[in-house]
């Protein structure tokens, strides 16, 4: 099977193995088929983050099995604004209460343990389903693990892809910004290169080909004139112009002036930004690690063994109901059945709870999968919005490389313009100078291949005919090598080369040196004369050397002829003559030493020399002979190659004539097809302006249809924005009118914040004071306590040293009276000694057989004696020693006493320190519900807009606070209780270890240490008592303080969101200049009352004082304002407010349904020609209008409003109001 793990639902798919043999293309079209999911939006994706090619094949990617699956993302449930459902095998799950239930009330019959036992096995069943899915949901989320590190592998990959191809750009891009200012002289020099372009002339050798290069209508029209269209200077302009025009040329310079332009440092950092902001986003680990995934799968883990535990224990309990079941069929007895009953309800009761604990693991395994699926949608959108956001920069940094690349071409076209004169002048001069070469080395080689044909063909012809000769001779064994001939070198004259270039000579550039000066002086020319001087001396010595040698040749031989008299040695040196430059060395020294010594040789011996001369006559005429018709035999060759040479020289100018005809008819030919080129192209050209514009017409009438479309959208959104606004202003009668609702709700609020209000005074005044004595008693029970531990403490010590004297003391009398016993048992031994002595003296006149006797009686009763002592000694030692072990035992046991008196005052100490930390416990959970009692009351009020007036909210959310802090006393009872049982079994096995001891005197030292190690213990423990006080104490101020805070907020949120509008006539104008204003004041407030927030009780005071004020005038402002005469819920500069004397504070205040006071500033008092006394003037209420006002606090207790310290009130400053008299009149008679 091929396994596909869908990743966002958590599902498996399997499909068919031969799939894996075909295309990843067609795999998508089957999960299409099989799942839905469109074959362009899945993603797929292996182990490792590499994603699969819809043209490979599935085969050559190492995954699809069922522990290494092909991983599935759906791009469109990504882009979704809901996550996925997962997929979940729900199965049965079966509740069964009700049928335990129902079994448990059968009656305890032979058919109940049948129903019991089947009952059973279908609990037995269900555990293991349960089990089944649990499993199958915990390896999903493994796969999904898997698949989500797939998918941050992949986006590592496409972000280091990323990275190399930003460097990639930023690197081409610092090479062009390095050469940017090149390349802006480039351009600013480009006019004048055209200019410089246009002085060039074509010379007339290089005008046929400029000519052929351009187009039909730019060639001379009348062919007729063909001296004066020569005579016609050809710009290189021109030329250039013919193959791309001169606009064409001035649009790259345009384009390459943009594109400098466009394309600097500031395009580079803005690019560079985006680079470094796509990969920081797709750099950050908090996205890419789903943090605690590990424990949470470990968790799950570690719930499967407790499942399959589970599932144990029900087929074992459900085996023994099977058990049971055959025993009693098989025993027949009634009488064992209410037993067997009994065992199975219990075992029922035990089933059921193992399968509520299984369908709860199911829960949460369950929800698990739901989570993380939810956690991997968000994450998947997140690497969608990456990816999408690098792609979107990588498209830029493609458009930015193809920008550039074409701006380099550009550039290099620009470039070549400005290199034109110079290569220009740089090719005709190279042109000229390969073709003197080519001439001159063509002319040497020819001659110098010719010479040395004739001398190799002699040599050969030489060597072969003394071969014939000497071949077959007796001597020929004593020569060998003479079958050598020599090589052909340079026998062969070269082919004609650089025949294709223009016919350039010296002359043409010298032309173009005196038309342009300027570049002949930048351009280096060949030196011409030293090529052609080189071949012609290499010529003409050749040609010198071999008319010297023919020339001395002929002489020799004639001078050799008419005298007669000459000997051997002239031959030699005549036929000398006839050799060529391949001659071998040993030849030419054989020669020269020859002639060098004949003068010598014709003194020494002139008669021996002249007989040999005339004996060698003879063979000399024979020789020369021989050699004239040889002679005259190669000269007959020589005529005879020369008429074949000059034949072949005619065939081949005749063949070379016919090539030039026909290369010129071939050059018809093309400049015709060039031509017929040229209009076709012209035709295509026309055709495809024509379809151009054609499809430009059609694009130009869609995009005006796409353009009316869109305005009547624009017309129809406009419509609807016009309905939706009708809408709008019908929502907002309907929220004034919600309001309006609103203000009789507001009482009510008020009366509920003022019950709040004393209630939280009362339960702080209260926990202020049971703190206070708290701490005191306990600061006073810990003084006494530790004064009585320190008095026990020394008592012990000195009770020690006492029995430490009392012990040294028995010792020192117990060595006292073993010495004295020794002492009295040798007197007396001594004495009887004596006495033995006497009587034996008296008996010395005894016979000799009565002293035996008596000595014999001496050794018997020495022995007496001496037991005697030992026993009496021992029996000393013995007394002593128990008398020892009393005394120690009498104060191990006074020690024992004690220190279960000591520990009973530990115990008692440590729980009342329970008791006090119990009740610190008990006023934190409270003050801390409170708060939160106080934070949702803000919340609710922040959150009013839409409020519908529920009448009981209040006190279900009291009802749910005192419920929530009944729970958490509950669970600090039962902690404090556990911490308490724990120190008492601690303090309980201390004692028993102690009764436990050893009885040796050295265990007492140790118990003692013990003791003293309990009382530093009891220190610590108290000094971490008063610690914890402390911090209870802070925790305390602080949830305080926290109180006082969101009792400000909730004064400053009440009138912001349940104030009503004034007036149903006012303007909305007016609205917005309100709400401005009552921002800028919730803001400046907010800000004060962080810096310094008054204490409770001081605001208790004056709301107390606030409130009995306001019922005074509640009536009549309350008509005030529902005749819109004045406002009560805000005080904003441009309201109308009352203004009453309250003699509370001894000033004017201004009426607000709030608990902050609004007092009048004194300096309004002349502007409203009052007085500080209201009994000076009538007017004790008034309405007036605000001007303007600051948020006050009272610094000392002292003040003139009359305020405790730290009250934060309002100082206004106010103006009258015209008709106010009117209007109080008009309410009073009312």
């Amino acid at each position: 099977m091929l396994y596909i793990f869908h990743v966002d639902t958590g599902t498996t798919i399997t499909f068919d193995i031969k799939l894996a043999l075909q295309t990843v293309a067609q795999l998508k079209e089957a999960i299409e088929r099989e799942c839905g999911v469109v074959s362009a939006h899945q993603v797929l994706l292996m182990s490792g983050g590499e994603s699969l090619e819809p043209t490979a094949r599935v085969c050559s990617y190492s995954a699809g099995t069922d522990t290494n699956p092909i991983y599935l993302f759906s791009k469109a449930a990504i882009e979704s604004h809901l996550p996925p459902t997962p997929s979940i095998d729900y199965g049965s799950d079966v509740d069964l209460q009700n049928q335990i239930d129902a079994s448990l009330a059968m009656p305890a019959t032979y058919q109940t343990l049948i129903a019991r036992a089947q009952l059973a096995q279908q609990c037995c069943g269900l555990a293991r389903e349960q089990t089944r899915i649990c499993e199958r949901l915990v390896h999903d989320q493994h796969l999904q693990q898997q698949g989500w590190a797939a998918v941050v592998a992949n986006l590592e990959d496409i972000t280091q892809m990323f990275q190399s191809r930003a460097d990639l750009l930023q690197q081409s891009f610092a090479v062009y910004l390095s050469e940017r200012q090149r390349h802006m002289e480039l351009l600013e020099n480009f006019n004048a290169d055209l200019g410089t372009l246009a002085k060039i002339p074509i010379l007339p050798a290089l005008r046929a080909q400029a000519e052929g290069l351009l187009s039909p209508d730019e060639q001379p029209s009348q062919p007729e004139k063909d001296t004066e269209g020569r005579e016609k200077v050809l710009s290189l302009l021109r030329w250039i112009s013919a193959k791309d025009n001169q606009s064409s040329l001035e649009q790259v310079a345009e384009q390459c002036s943009r594109g400098l332009e466009q394309f600097d440092e500031r395009v580079m950092e803005a690019l560079k930004a985006e680079v470094n902001a796509a990969i920081d986003s797709a750099n950050k680990q908090d996205m890419k690690e789903i943090k605690g995934l590990g424990e949470r799968l470990f968790a799950l883990e570690q719930l499967m063994a407790q499942t399959k535990k589970l599932v144990q224990e029900q087929g074992e309990l459900a085996q023994g109901f099977l058990q049971n079941q055959s025993r009693a069929n098989n025993l027949g007895d009634a009488s064992v059945l209410p037993d067997l009953c009994t065992s199975h309800r219990r075992q029922l009761l035990v089933m059921l709870q193992n399968h509520n604990k299984l369908r709860d693991i199911r829960r949460r395994c369950t929800k698990a999968k739901e989570e993380l699926s939810v956690n991997i949608y968000h994450r998947l959108k997140w690497i969608m919005y990456v990816e999408n956001k690098m792609m979107e920069v990588d498209g830029k940094l493609v458009m930015y490389h193809e920008s550039l690349k074409r701006l380099r071409r550009h550039l290099e076209v620009l470039q070549q313009i400005h290199l034109a004169p110079q290569m220009y002048m740089n090719a005709v001069a190279e042109v000229v100078r390969r073709r003197t070469f080519s001439q001159a080395f063509l002319v040497w080689a020819s001659n110098l291949a010719c010479q040395l044909l004739t001398v190799h063909s002699e040599e050969l012809a030489r060597r072969r005919e003394f071969q014939s000769k000497f071949d077959g001779h007796f001597l020929n064994t004593l020569f060998p090598g003479l079958e050598d001939t020599p090589p052909p070198f340079a026998t062969q004259a070269p082919s004609v080369f650089d025949n294709g270039l223009p016919k350039l000579t010296a002359e043409d550039m010298e032309s173009l040196r005196s038309q342009l000066p300027d570049l002949a002086l930048t351009i280096s020319s060949p030196d011409l004369n030293s090529i052609t001087q080189f071949f012609l001396s290499k010529s003409l010595t050749s040609t010198d050397e071999n008319n010297k040698e023919k020339d001395g040749a002929s002489m020799r031989v004639d001078a050799a002829a008419k005298e007669q008299e000459r000997a051997r040695a002239p031959m030699l040196f005549d036929r000398g003559g006839f050799e060529s430059e391949t001659d071998t060395e040993e030849f030419e020294k054989i020669g020269q030493g020859a002639t060098d010594s004949k003068p010598e040789s014709f003194d020494g011996a002139k008669q021996t020399r002249q007989k040999q001369l005339e004996e060698n006559l003879g063979n000399t005429r024979e020789e020369v002979e021989r050699l004239r018709s040889m002679m005259k035999a190669m000269k007959a060759v020589v005529h005879e190659a020369l008429r074949s040479v000059r034949k072949e020289l005619a065939v081949l100018r005749d063949r070379s004539s016919e090539g030039a005809a026909g290369l010129s008819k071939t050059t018809d030919q093309v400049r015709e097809a060039l031509s017929l080129y040229a209009r076709e192209c012209d035709r295509r050209l026309r055709e495809r302006e024509q379809e151009l514009t054609v499809d430009h017409e059609l694009e130009m009438a869609d995009v005006k249809k796409m353009i009316e479309n869109r305005e009547e959208e624009i017309c129809t959104l406009k419509r609807s924005v016009i309905e939706k606004e009708s809408e709008l202003a019908e929502h907002e009668r309907l929220i004034s009118t919600m309001r309006q609702k609103l203000e009789s709700e507001q009482t009510e609020m008020r009366d509920l914040q003022t019950r709040l209000h004393q209630q939280l005074e009362e339960a702080l005044e209260q926990a202020r004071a049971e703190k206070e004595s708290a701490v005191k008693n306990a600061n006073d029970e810990r003084f006494l306590e530790i004064a009585s531990l320190t008095n026990s403490v020394t008592q012990c010590q000195k009770r020690i040293q006492e029995l430490e004297k009392s012990l040294d003391t028995a010792r020192s009398d117990q060595k006292r009276m073993v010495k004295e016993a020794t002492e009295k048992l040798q007197m007396e031994y001594k004495s009887e000694l004596q006495s033995i002595r006497s009587r034996f003296k008296l008996m010395t006149a005894s016979s000799t057989m009565e002293s035996s006797p008596s000595d014999s009686t001496d050794k018997i009763e020495r022995p007496d004696f001496i037991e005697l002592a030992g026993h009496v000694l021992s029996t000393a030692s013995q007394d002593a020693m128990k008398q020892e072990k009393r005394s120690i035992e009498d104060e191990r046991t006074d020690c024992v006493a004690k220190l279960v008196h000591d520990l009973r005052l530990a115990t008692q100490v440590i729980e009342e320190k329970d008791r006090e930390m119990e009740m610190f416990r008990r006023r934190e959970v409270a003050l801390t519900d409170e708060c939160k009692r106080y934070k949702s009351t803000i919340r609710r009020l922040t959150e009013s807009e839409n409020f519908k007036g529920e009448p009981g909210l209040h006190k279900e959310s009291s009802d749910e606070q005192l419920e929530m802090s009944q729970s958490s006393l509950e669970e600090v009872a039962k902690n404090l209780e556990t911490e308490k049982d724990l120190e008492v079994e601690v303090s309980e096995s201390k004692k028993v270890r102690l009764e436990a001891s050893d009885d040796e005197p050295s265990c007492l030292a140790r118990r003692l240490e013990m003791l003293e190690n309990e009382n530093k213990r009891l220190s610590a423990e108290l000094q971490s008592l008063r610690e914890s006080k402390e911090s209870a104490e802070a925790k305390i101020e602080a949830l305080e303080a926290d109180k006082v805070r969101l009792e400000i907020e909730l004064v400053k949120e009440r009138p912001r969101n349940f104030a009503a509008p004034d007036s149903s006539s006012s303007s909305e104008c007016r609205e917005k200049d309100m709400n401005a204003s009552v921002a800028v004041v919730s803001e400046s407030s907010a800000r004060r009352d962080a810096a310094t927030s008054p204490k409770p009780q001081r605001r208790c005071g004056c709301t107390t004082c606030l409130t009995h004020v306001q019922k005074k005038m509640q009536k009549t402002a309350t008509k005030l304002v529902e005749m819109g005469h004045i406002t009560a819920t805000s005080c904003d500069p441009g309201d109308n407010v009352l203004m009453f004397w309250d003699p509370t504070h001894g000033t004017y205040t201004l009426y607000q349904e709030s608990t902050t006071l609004y007092f009048l500033n004194t300096d309004s008092s002349s502007e409203l020609d009052l007085g500080s006394n209201p009994d000076e003037t009538k007017n004790t209420q008034s309405i007036v209008e605000v001007v303007d006002k600051q948020y006050c606090h009272a610094r000392k207790s002292e003040n003139r409003y009359r305020v405790r310290r730290g009250t934060k009130f309002y100082r206004v400053v106010v103006k009258p109001v015209s008709n106010s008299a009117a209007m109080l009149a008009s309410v009073q008679q009312e």
